[in-house]
């Protein structure tokens, strides 16, 4: 998975959770400016393996610095498998939230649950991220044409523009 702040090739809800699909398989986890939200993760309290999970309805609860949060499924199915590191050492959430930091593993029973999430271009929009750029340092100005006349970076007016292209 990229090392982007919010990857293209997941799916992402209102609630900074993020879902990766393959198939009916889909990993959870939260975003970045959800944990950012929440601060150092503490404790999760996981659900049991093979729980059914409502589409939008709580199913862990998390404690962290901040607050405790309540986090709501993506989608609708079965939890087949929680990240056991995260039981040992919570912190691996706020360290590495796309890769080592998932959170559960759910079996989805409908793909069309899907379609109430948003792709990265949404997500960034709801976050106020613009998509990731250059660092403005690498990047050259560029001088304006001269067919702008008045709004060109010199001084001359659009007269002399004309004499000086004769």
């Amino acid at each position: 998975m990229s090392k982007s702040l919010v990857p293209d090739e997941l799916y992402y809800s209102a609630h900074h959770e993020w879902a990766l699909v393959d198939e009916n398989l889909v990993t959870v986890g939260l975003t970045g400016y959800g944990l950012h939200q929440l601060g150092e993760v503490l404790y999760l309290d996981f659900p049991e393996e093979g729980k059914n999970v409502n589409r939008e309805g709580f199913f862990l609860s998390i404690e962290s610095t901040k607050m405790t949060h309540d986090m709501v499924s993506p989608v609708r199915g079965t939890i087949i498998e929680v990240n056991q590191a995260l039981l040992e050492n919570p912190g691996i959430l706020n360290d590495d939230p796309f890769n080592q930091g998932w959170i559960v593993k759910i079996e989805m029973d409908d793909e069309k649950d899907l379609a109430s999430l948003m792709r990265a271009s949404a997500y960034r929009t709801l976050i106020g991220v613009r998509a990731e750029r250059p660092e403005p340092a690498a990047l050259e100005p560029v001088a304006a044409p001269k067919s702008l006349g008045a709004f060109a970076d010199d001084d001359e007016d659009e007269d002399d523009m004309d004499e000086d292209d004769e």
